[in-house]
């Protein structure tokens, strides 16, 4: 939490209403019996359990090595481990192997040094902290298809000395490298769209381990995070858009990293694909305990919402504070519980609660946060926050206890620990302070799972794209390599088990919106060449399946000097293969040719192509009739072709009669099967004449493969149409001469991906042009041939 002025607030009605709709795909209730079932405060640390002194290490039986003892990440469990362990956090940090802890045995100190205020200064562990978060969300979100991604910028500092950042005596926040993180689960509906919970993860120098501000707030996303997925788990569900867990980094010095995330990855046009926003910083502290446990004084809890009149976005604003509100009245419906104060066990959580929750517009006078960024772009925010940091900016009092333990060496889990219960040592586990943390963690999850929020969409088996531009969207400079990172797509292959399909069976293709040549990959970079903003477009397709998803994200590109070239290979997909299907997903204008064509040349023909390794392919012509008689295909005619080649029509043996032709021209692709193009031809007398089309490019659309056997058929010899379809279903082929249809066939397909054949009979059918259209799944192509 940083100390700047905030907006004026005013108090806010009870309101109800219901939510507004966002998602465009219906999705199940939420489930409140099972929400009731993620209510559970106590973790490993139970009230009145002595706390440690030194630094805390993972469950030896834990093989992840991550500290998860509770098993159910309890936010007060690791708001310990994080306080103990990592007692430092700044920008600037080029070592990961710090020892864990302060260096120093007095609780709440860190290794004396008089350059600083009384507590010195510990080791900057901001890299090891977010290893740590890391390794917690990569575990967390695995069988989601969850990503973690770092976002990297530089932090100009702050002291508030007035010296330059970094000077030692005060508050300062020392400038440099540092990081966002974030984990991120794709949206199942509209990954395209995201909702945002956030604490920030950096210190001031003058906090040793700032239990409060600002360890409770990112422990309590961890906590978040587990109680949504323990929530998607049981009811088979996930989000319906992106959801990210992502705590800040330089907030104490101004709050720059969320600065970073609004500026840099939100295009100005965009804000609107950002739902909501929610902020913890710190939530609990007091509330819900009774004031040093004291049953006498209870201390409020707020609920801080955007102010519609003051918003950029009111209609926004509106409904998704009147929906905060009935969540609050749901969420003290369901819960019932009991704390510890100096009279014994007092309730709380009960409906009566509900009035003591006070819902703010605005803000506080002295703090502000994150949150503040996000409003100023629109988005709506939820920022709950005990009622102990001072005046409101309205003028209401509240209690100072906040301005004098935030920033100083008071906040520490000693301090906490005593404020919130009775126990006065601090020195024991505080049953209001967990609780508060479980309170803060459960009411906001509650409202970031309902539909207009990160929602529970029914799991399904189709594909889908997802990527993140790196290091930033807005303002990429020309020139500079961009990473763009489809790591957050997926599909599954078991829905029970959540079983994530292997890379190799999907393929990314990349459309990088300037016209330069499409890239295959997880991971794509590209330079851009000149400034503008360019839609990049990812095609997640199903190998086997032909099955395919899209999502496009609008880069911005500045005037830039660089002169950075895309890497070798990309061009070519790493993971084309053929398995048991007939297509294996490959679109032969992707994997082989980047162009193919055959023209009349004279008496005979030139051959051109162009392939994306650059390689040779082959030209071969075929003869299928002499006059009216259709026979097998006979090759009469081979080359070897480098870009283009010109024949003169005469055969190396022989003379070439009247009749239908065809040439096939064939290119190996970087996967095992090859790229051909078949081109239909009719000579009379001494020259060729182009036909329509008799074969489809083989492709990843829903009929993946159609082809005719030749281009013309005879009395005595019919024809034959071959198909593939990516999914089984019914198959209608019309049979046209001219305007009129001469014969229907209608064919069942059981099988997806398996190679069917129709044979089209001659009899009955009069000489001349004939189109053959195939219609399946809503899909239709048509090809042509000749009856001679």
């Amino acid at each position: 939490m940083t100390r700047t002025a905030a907006l004026l607030l005013s108090s806010l009605g009870l309101l109800a209403a219901a939510p507004a709709a966002l998602a465009s795909h219906a999705q199940p209730p939420v489930d409140r019996g099972i929400l009731k079932t993620l209510w559970q405060p106590i973790g490993f640390f139970k009230p009145g359990d002595p706390i440690p002194q030194t630094a805390l290490e993972p469950p030896k039986a834990d093989a992840s090595g991550l500290y998860n003892p509770s098993g159910h990440n309890s936010a007060y469990d690791t708001n310990l481990f994080e306080s103990l362990n990592f007692p430092g956090r700044q920008a600037g940090d080029e070592t990961a192997d710090d020892a864990p802890g302060s260096g120093d045995p007095r609780y709440g100190y860190c290794p004396p040094n008089p350059a600083y205020m009384p507590q010195g200064r510990c080791a900057n562990h901001a890299l090891e902290y977010l290893d740590y978060y890391e390794k917690t969300m990569r575990d967390m979100l695995k069988d989601f298809g969850g990503t973690v991604h770092r976002y990297e910028f530089e932090n100009p500092g702050r002291s508030d000395t007035g010296g330059a950042a970094g000077e030692p005596g005060g508050l300062s926040s020392p400038g440099g490298k540092t990081f966002n993180i974030a984990g991120v689960i794709a949206g199942a509906d509209h990954p395209e769209q995201e909702i945002i919970v956030s604490g920030h993860w950096d210190f001031t120098d003058a906090a040793h381990a700032a239990a409060w501000d600002s360890s409770e707030g990112h422990a309590e996303v961890i906590r978040m995070a587990k109680i949504m997925t323990d929530y998607w788990r049981a009811t088979g569900t996930r989000p319906s858009a992106t959801v990210k867990f992502m705590p800040w980094a330089a907030e104490e010095s101004g709050t720059f990293g969320s600065l970073d995330y609004v500026t840099r990855h939100i295009l100005e046009e965009e804000g609107k694909r950002i739902r909501g926003y929610f902020n913890v910083d710190p939530c609990a502290g007091a509330y819900p305990a009774y004031y040093h446990g004291n049953p006498a004084q209870r201390v409020p809890m707020v609920m801080q919402l955007s102010d519609p009149a003051s918003a950029t976005d009111p209609e926004r604003v509106e409904p998704f504070n009147k929906r905060a509100v009935s969540i609050i009245d749901e969420f003290f419906e369901d819960i019932d519980d009991t704390i510890e104060s100096a009279a014994g066990p007092m309730p709380v959580f009960t409906p009566a609660d509900r009035g003591e929750l006070g819902v703010a517009l605005g803000g506080l006078l002295v703090f502000s946060s994150d949150y503040a960024n996000f409003e100023a772009i629109g988005v709506p925010i939820m920022n709950l926050f005990p009622d102990m940091f001072g005046p409101h900016a309205d003028g209401t009092p509240a209690s100072s206890e906040g301005i004098v333990t935030i920033h100083t060496p008071r906040d520490s889990v000693q301090t906490i620990n005593a404020l919130t219960d009775a126990d006065q040592t601090g020195l024991t586990a505080s049953d209001g302070w967990l609780k508060g943390m479980e309170l803060c963690a459960n009411l906001e999850s509650r409202y970031m799972l309902q539909p207009e929020m990160g929602g529970t969409q029914t799991s399904n088996p189709d594909p889908v794209a997802y990527f993140e531009p790196l290091p930033f969207r807005n303002g990429v400079p020309a020139g500079k390599l961009e990473t763009f990172d489809a790591a957050g797509s997926y599909q599954y292959g078991q829905l029970a088990t959540r079983q994530l399909l292997p890379d190799g069976d999907l393929q990314y293709k990349w459309d990088f919106g300037d016209g330069s040549p499409a890239a295959f990959g997880k991971v794509a970079k590209h330079a851009y060449k000149a400034e503008g903003t360019f839609p990049v477009t990812l095609t997640l397709t199903n190998r086997d399946t032909g099955k395919s998803d899209t999502a496009s994200v609008n880069v911005a590109v500045i005037t830039g000097s660089g002169t950075e070239s895309d890497p070798a290979g990309q061009g070519d997909d790493p993971g084309l293969r053929q398995k048991n299907s007939v297509v294996a997903c490959q679109s032969a204008s992707d994997q082989g040719f980047t162009r193919a064509s055959v023209k009349r040349a004279g008496k005979g023909l030139k051959f051109e192509g162009a392939a994306r390794n650059g390689s040779a392919f082959l030209a071969e012509v075929f003869r299928v009739s002499k006059g009216r008689s259709a026979t097998k295909p006979k090759r009469v005619a081979r080359f070897e072709v480098n870009g283009s080649l010109t024949w003169n029509g005469k055969p190396r043996k022989g003379t070439l009669t009247p009749g239908a032709y065809f040439v096939r021209l064939t290119i190996r692709g970087t996967g095992s099967r090859p790229d051909v193009r078949s081109f239909g031809l009719e000579r009379t007398g001494s020259a060729f004449k182009l036909r329509k089309p008799f074969q489809k490019i083989d492709s990843c659309n829903a009929i993946s493969l159609f082809r005719l056997d030749a281009p013309a058929f005879g009395p005595k010899r019919g024809l034959t149409a071959a198909f593939t379809l990516t999914q089984a279903g019914k198959v209608t082929i019309e049979v046209f001469r001219g305007a009129k249809k001469v014969r229907t066939i209608r064919k069942p397909v059981k099988s997806a991906n398996r190679l069917q054949k129709v044979a089209i009979s001659p009899k009955k059918l009069k000489r001349g042009e004939y189109r053959i259209i195939l219609k399946a799944g809503g899909k239709r192509a048509e090809l042509f041939a000749r009856k001679l």
